[in-house]
């Protein structure tokens, strides 16, 4: 059960804050209906039903500064799998992206950054699946690094890399 005012990941936006409960009425039907305001989109408001376990299932609590301490220890520590095919990579990457694993994530990031300075090495740039599955790597796990270790977006996405 989420908690108003608590700071939560939501898989498809990031890091979000609970602002409400609120029920709402369709029909005859009414609903209860959590109410998160996204951090990096100041005029998103999401609505998830509160009865709604795969809904529920993709909101995460905010990890402490240890846990968050500890998965960088651990990511920094894994060599990133780069997938050559790129049907593969971006279903793989996609998949990963919208179940919010964080340590999955920060190796896709990972994973992406590497071969993007490879690419830029040669005097190519990264595929546009891969750039934007990367956007959503930060917004998703790199705000929550941010926000718990109190440094900027970009501190927190080069603390990964």
């Amino acid at each position: 059960m989420l908690k108003v005012g608590e700071m939560v990941v939501y898989a498809a936006t990031g890091l979000c804050k609970v602002v409400d409960v609120e029920t709402k009425k369709i029909g005859k039907l009414s609903k209860d209906y959590y109410v998160l305001k996204p951090t990096s989109q100041e005029t998103a408001t999401v609505f998830i039903p509160t009865d709604n376990e795969k809904l529920l299932n993709r909101v995460h609590k905010v990890l402490s500064k240890i846990e968050i301490l500890n998965l960088i220890d651990e990511v920094k520590n894994t060599e990133p799998e780069w997938i050559e095919d790129d049907n593969a990579r971006k279903n793989h990457f996609r998949e990963i992206v919208s179940i919010a694993d964080r340590k999955a994530c920060l190796n896709v990031l990972r994973a992406i950054k590497y071969h993007q300075s490879d690419l830029s090495n040669s005097g190519k740039r990264l595929h546009i699946v891969d750039e934007i599955i990367m956007k959503e790597v930060i917004k998703i796990v790199c705000s929550e690094i941010a926000f718990v270790l109190e440094i900027s977006l970009e501190d927190a996405t080069a603390t990964i890399i």
